[in-house]
């Protein structure tokens, strides 16, 4: 059973850690990119598929960090371990940060992109809110990229500490003394 604990828990944060960084360094910047807006007729082509991926994307995040949170709890009772506090405290971060940026934020830029991308006869109050649209999307896109990096640094943290953790037996002591 120890063995099965500990190879949910390292593919589990092997998934999150790849799907991350496949999505920060592969999808967000192939969506943003000149030959996808080409191929898609613009900016409102693309970034409304960008944000169809990005749903996509919170649900494996939220799915595997449910599985990190269930693993951390098994592993606390199946194997009478405190929990590490490193560990349980950089799970908490990584998985807030993507509640907050999953279901906070996303939701606003989703909103923001689609009064940016108006097709309404431009008006003098809709010129203002448009620009505000724009400048408010990007802070909180910039918002959106500092928050994944610092989930991807956690992410990272995670998955070493989880494929390195101690595989001590469950009541002996670490060392034996003579």
């Amino acid at each position: 059973m120890i063995v099965v604990l500990r190879f949910i828990g390292v593919m589990n944060a092997a998934v999150w850690f790849g799907t991350a960084v496949f999505y920060t360094f592969g999808v967000v910047p192939a969506f943003s990119s000149p030959e996808m807006k080409r191929l898609l007729s613009g900016d409102l082509y693309s970034g409304a598929a960008a944000h169809i991926v990005t749903h996509g994307y919170w649900a494996v995040y939220y799915w595997c960090g449910g599985v990190a949170i269930f693993h951390q709890l098994a592993e606390w009772v199946y194997l009478s371990r405190p929990l590490k506090s490193l560990v349980t405290y950089l799970l908490g971060m990584i998985f807030i940060i993507g509640l907050a940026s999953g279901l906070l934020i996303q939701p606003k830029l989703e909103k923001l992109y689609a009064q940016k991308h108006t097709r309404s006869a431009p008006a003098p109050a809709n010129a203002d809110q448009l620009t505000f649209a724009e400048k408010s999307y990007s802070s909180w896109r910039t918002t959106t990229q500092v928050l994944n990096f610092l989930a991807l640094a956690g992410l990272a943290v995670f998955t070493w500490q989880t494929i390195y953790s101690g595989n001590g037996t469950r009541f002996a002591p670490s060392k034996f003394r003579t």
